[in-house]
């Protein structure tokens, strides 16, 4: 730690004037070294345990191939992720009938929750419900994700991704 010299003691000549001496201080760094050391030892041992999160997607196998022919039509609800955070959507095979919207809850999530209701009226059930989400060219991870995450939500169990056609690009470029 922090030391102070002390002066020898000497006899005192009272001729002489007396003079106040400089001592000189002495700083031990060692606790401070240890503390800086463990500090290091403590962030290299947290960062190299923390592992980086990932998403988990369950994909289908490819080796059986799609078969989009066993598809009800009207269980299925076509999302197509446009630029600027907009969502088009249509349901069954009928692309005519393109609709914008966006990703809040008064967006994607009620086109979804609307899409199930009417399947329970028909049906009797929403389990059947079909969400194909279609990314475009001009799409971003970020909508991607939020899209996964309002399946989630919503609670769809079946939704899968394929890229969107010309068809649908043109009906985009025609609805801007």
């Amino acid at each position: 730690m922090a030391d102070i010299q002390q002066p020898e003691t000497r006899k005192r000549n009272r001729k002489y004037k007396r003079r106040s001496k400089k001592l000189s201080t002495k700083v031990d760094f060692t606790a401070m070294v240890d503390l800086g050391f463990l500090l290091i030892t403590f962030f290299v041992f947290t960062t190299s345990l923390s592992a980086p999160t990932e998403m988990k997607l369950v994909l289908p196998d490819d080796t059986k191939g799609f078969d989009s022919t066993n598809i009800p039509e009207n269980k299925t609800l076509s999302l197509v992720l446009g630029n600027n955070d907009r969502i088009y959507y249509y349901s069954g095979n009928d692309i005519t009938d393109i609709q914008a919207t966006n990703y809040s809850p008064m967006g994607m999530r009620r086109i979804i929750l609307n899409k199930k209701a009417d399947i329970k009226k028909m049906f009797g059930t929403d389990t059947g419900t079909i969400v194909v989400i279609k990314p475009t060219t001009e799409s971003t991870y970020k909508n991607i994700v939020d899209a996964i995450d309002e399946m989630t939500i919503d609670n769809v169990k079946t939704f899968f991704f394929v890229e969107a056609d010309k068809k649908e690009t043109a009906a985009i470029a025609s609805f801007k």
